[in-house]
């Protein structure tokens, strides 16, 4: 009884903090709109994801020792973990959507935020359940040639009508490859973790990922996903530090750094993936 009465006033001052931290947030949309909240979680969960893209890698080098890997894999399978693996989803399909309605805005006019928005939370649930429905099954199997056939289509579709909007702006090219490394991820990031919980063992077993990329053609998939990934996270985390930091010699210094990290990243997962032992 004492220990429940203890517990009553920690939970009082979080349930307190939780409130004004959504007081917080209804007076930033009313002074500044949804837009401006949702560039901030756009950035938020831009580095959620360059910091899982830096433990993925982790995670996939181990498969040198398919042994290691399995043993990695298998805490997945306790529920709280796999809810947890889920909830991860929901910033990868946000900063995908929103960056889609970023692209629309900026590049095609469409300056409907309200309409936008609207869309980006209901597709962002859309996928989430579907997601969520796949995983509890845990039994849905696909060709994987066929699956990243149809979604490079579509990524390349969408990356060429970035590149004929963005190319020709009197903006810088990082700044224009931003976009369209942003358009082609729209499609493929999503897709990709969505084919990685169709089962299990699809993302979980080493023999299975290791089978996987005997087919050129999908490890030449996940190539162009990594580059595009390292790229668009890099540019995007030198981008926001940019934003925030006082003099040109910082910006350099940060910039100097990401690159650094960015081409260790990238050869950590180019290694793994021309070795045949990535997913």
């Amino acid at each position: 009884m004492n220990r429940e009465v203890g517990l009553l006033p920690g939970l009082a001052q979080k349930f307190s903090r939780a409130r004004g931290l959504f007081a917080l947030v209804s007076v930033l949309v009313r002074a500044r709109g949804w837009p401006f909240i949702l560039s901030w979680f756009h950035r938020l969960s831009g580095i959620i994801l360059f910091l899982f893209l830096m433990a993925h890698l982790w995670t996939l080098s181990s498969l040198a020792d398919p042994a290691s890997y399995d043993a990695k894999m298998r805490i997945f399978a306790f529920f709280l973990l796999a809810f947890l693996e889920w909830v991860l989803a929901l910033p990868v399909i946000f900063h995908a959507l929103n960056g889609g309605r970023l692209i629309l805005y900026e590049g095609f006019g469409v300056r409907d935020d309200r309409v936008m928005i609207r869309w980006v939370a209901c597709l962002s649930i859309a996928y989430m359940a579907i997601l969520g429905w796949a995983m509890l099954r845990g039994d849905q199997s696909v060709s994987p040639a066929l699956f990243w056939l149809g979604a490079l289509v579509l990524a390349t579709f969408a990356a060429s009508g970035a590149t004929a909007r963005f190319w020709r702006e009197p903006q810088r090219l990082g700044w224009r490859l931003q976009r369209i490394s942003g358009a082609f991820l729209l499609v493929l990031i999503p897709a990709h973790m969505f084919f990685m919980h169709l089962s299990f063992s699809v993302g979980h077993d080493s023999s299975a990922v290791l089978q996987r990329l005997q087919s050129s053609f999908v490890r030449g998939v996940d190539l162009l996903l990594l580059a595009a990934v390292l790229y668009h996270g890099g540019y995007g985390a030198f981008s926001i530090a940019g934003d925030y930091l006082p003099s040109k010699t910082a910006k350099g210094a940060v910039g100097v750094a990401l690159t650094v990290l960015v081409l260790l990243l990238g050869w950590v997962g180019f290694r793994v993936l021309l070795g045949g032992k990535g997913g």
